[in-house]
């Protein structure tokens, strides 16, 4: 068995390629060697193709969703330039080692009590030996004080039985109060037993070891005593979801809780955990009962965790809560190279479609290339497929760390090895996905069991759908085009694939592009524009100086396979069902690699500057700094250099003292785009680049 998916990962580079002309970028100030114009592409369709458009009717309880292709208010179809830039763009930053900046930021969860989820029972109970476990997680009361902060008042708990409960609730005089044990919500759970019936007194039992899962394993707890109504402690009752009706049999949920005793002083929550904790349950319909009345005053019952020193590190609205990872997708990014998400650091993507950096307008760019609006070509010859079956179209979770955090190994974790997973101090993202391209087109039909609210039905334009489109450039360099043909062809390559739009999973939207004509104007009146030939030729020069095996690389290696529908798949491009997501997880299963073979398995290696030669020395200057930071002990030339950098801008030839120091610094990657470079060194590279106007 192995782990199917239709998607994969080139993996992440720990290099990024910086143009060494990232300062000189202007939409007014042209390049000596700059072309503008534009080319016109003639895209094909070689399976069924669908740009979703902006009027998708969604599902409802009676019929499947709808999703048409995009059509302009004449009513022609047409594939927006935003759609083709995004795809272009994306391969772009794979090919030339540019960031991985444009992700969102989620901070994930996991609630994994699977076989394959040992790390999460890990940290949410305590092994007492003999199969008996100690939950750990503790309750409390979350408030927000009058200084507008969050704070918990710590309390204690009992677990209570549905069926006393219900006794109670019938005493009480509550209508129905049997309907707690139906499959819903907690909020429907108080609004069954209302606000005025959830104090009670109670007693605890002495037996404090239960059995669980059918006896396979024991618990650890207090639990109240089955009259309900008179004893030792008073407290609240506190609902928690229902995931399965309450049947009697084995397995289901048949017990709520009672928070009682909460005397204990408040303890203020960080910022970071209830950021953390806010934003899993952002989307919960329980949250926003609960802010809703936290706004008002009123408290909300959680359990938490907390470290040694006693200070909260989590928390959740069931003992068994959604942990928040200890890393954020973007920390896992940090972790292979933190320059990844530097907002102040252009790669050639950016320097050419342009980025925006909203903590500094200085390193916003506005984009040197746009796509116009591709028009359909054959509209006569081209139908719309109407007889698909209604579908998913699910997006893949991030959380599913076996494919999404990169494992040591595939496509199988060795014996006694544990997954990597978003709880790793060094965990790393698996890289870039993509879609790999798929001979075989089929849209799965959905499970007749599913509402119909989730399922949805596509109507793309068929297989031989031609388009046709400009794409225009303002103020190119020579290579930077080539970078755009290359991307757009596959470097000549016509038996590779692009894909675009909806239904990707299911083999939808693979287009190839050709160059049917080319308008090109040298920035230099006096001066003729290369070929687009010669454009591409520049770039792979470039590409293969800068970075060491360029195109045999694992990063291009993986790329271009998943481009080729010619590739044997390692897996079955289809997703799993949710047994199969377990049971690979059981059999510690890792999403193989697309292709094998590739250099580098980190990635390609950014060439570094070499060491200067001193028969080109022409300046004392130059001579003293290369006696100073090169003709010596590394510890002795690295406290030279930063007694150069702390003259640097008293020095009459500062100028040239930056220039030295940044090359110096480049050989001894402590420039941009060096991993792990300190804080310290950064404002030494600041420095240094305004000296030199960079």
């Amino acid at each position: 068995m192995s782990i199917n998916a239709p998607y994969n990962f080139v993996p992440l580079s720990k290099d990024i390629y910086q143009p060494d002309w990232a300062n000189q970028v202007s939409h007014d100030i042209p390049f000596s060697d700059g072309i503008s114009g534009s080319l016109e592409l003639e895209i094909t369709a070689h399976t069924p193709i669908l740009i979703g458009d902006n009027k998708q009717q969604q599902g409802t309880e009676n019929r499947p969703g709808e999703v048409h292709f995009f059509q302009l208010p004449d009513g022609r179809y047409a594939i927006p330039g935003t759609s083709l830039k995004g795809m272009l763009r994306n391969v772009l930053e794979i090919a030339t080692y540019g960031k991985m900046r444009m992700v969102d930021d989620q901070w994930l969860s996991v609630r994994d009590l699977s076989r394959g989820g040992k790390f999460y029972t890990k940290h949410l109970s305590k092994s007492l030996g003999g199969n008996t476990f100690r939950p750990l997680a503790r309750a409390g009361w979350l408030q927000l004080n009058n200084n507008s902060e969050w704070e918990l008042i710590p309390c204690q708990y009992a677990r209570v039985e549905q069926d006393h409960l219900i006794n109670w609730g019938k005493k009480n005089g509550i209508t129905n109060p049997q309907k707690i044990k139906r499959k819903q919500n907690a909020i429907n759970k108080y609004y069954i037993f209302g606000e005025r019936h959830l104090k009670v007194k109670f007693d605890l039992e002495t037996n404090t070891i239960w059995p669980h899962q059918r006896g396979r394993i024991k618990l650890e707890y207090k639990k109240a005593e089955p009259k309900l109504g008179s004893g030792t402690y008073q407290g609240k009752i506190v609902f928690t979801g229902q995931p399965t009706p309450n049947t009697g049999q084995p397995g289901r949920k048949h017990m709520e809780f009672i928070f009682y005793n909460d005397t204990a002083t408040p303890k203020i929550i960080d910022e970071t955990v209830i950021q953390a904790f806010q934003k899993i349950h952002e989307d919960s319909e329980e949250w926003q009962y609960w802010y809703e009345k936290v706004r008002r005053g009123n408290r909300v019952p959680v359990f938490y965790l907390a470290d040694k020193a006693g200070k909260i590190s989590s928390l959740g609205l069931a003992m068994m809560y959604r942990l928040p990872y200890k890393n954020s997708i973007g920390e896992t990014i940090n972790h292979t190279n933190p320059d990844h998400r530097n907002g102040e650091l252009f790669d050639l993507p950016e320097l050419m479609f342009g980025t925006v950096n909203n903590d500094n307008s200085q390193f916003s760019l506005k984009s040197r290339v746009s796509f116009g609006m591709a028009y359909l070509q054959n509209p006569e010859q081209t139908q719309v497929v109407k007889n698909l079956p209604t579908t998913i179209l699910g997006t893949p979770k991030a959380s599913y760390y076996p494919n999404y955090v990169k494992q040591e190994s595939s496509p199988q974790l060795r014996r006694g090895q544990d997954y990597k997973t978003y709880m790793d101090p060094k965990a790393e993202i698996s890289g870039w996905k993509r879609y790999p391209i798929n001979p075989r087109w089929e849209v799965k039909e959905a499970d007749a069991e599913l509402t119909n609210k989730v399922k949805v039905r596509l109507f793309p334009l068929a297989k031989g759908a031609r388009f046709k489109c400009h794409l225009n450039f303002h103020n190119l360099r020579p290579t930077e085009l080539g970078a755009l043909i290359w991307c757009l062809t596959w470097g000549g390559n016509s038996n590779l694939r692009h894909n675009i739009g909806m239904g990707k999973p299911y083999g939808l939207g693979q287009i190839s592009i050709k160059i049917q004509a080319n308008n090109l104007q040298a920035n230099n009146p006096q001066a003729t524009a290369p070929s687009k030939e010669d454009c591409l030729k520049e770039f792979k020069s470039l590409m293969e100086k800068v970075i060491t095996n360029w195109e045999t690389s694992k990063q291009l290696t993986q790329l271009l396979a998943m481009a080729n529908p010619k590739t044997p798949a390692p897996c079955k491009l289809e997703y799993m069902s949710l047994p199969e997501f377990l049971g690979e997880k059981k059999n510690k299963s890792v999403l193989p690699s697309y292709q094998s073979g590739g250099n580098d398995v980190q990635g390609g290696q950014v060439a570094k500057p070499t060491a200067p030669n001193p028969d080109n020395f022409k300046t004392e200057v130059e001579k003293q700094f290369y006696q100073d930071c090169y003709k010596t002990t590394s510890n002795i030339a690295e406290a030279n250099a930063t007694k150069w950098y702390q003259q640097m801008t008293k020095h009459p030839e500062a100028s040239t003292v930056a220039r030295l120091l940044k090359h110096y610094y480049q050989i001894n990657n402590k420039w941009e785009g060096a991993p792990n470079l300190s804080n310290k060194q950064r404002k030494k590279v600041t420095a240094i680049k305004q000296v030199l106007g960079e």
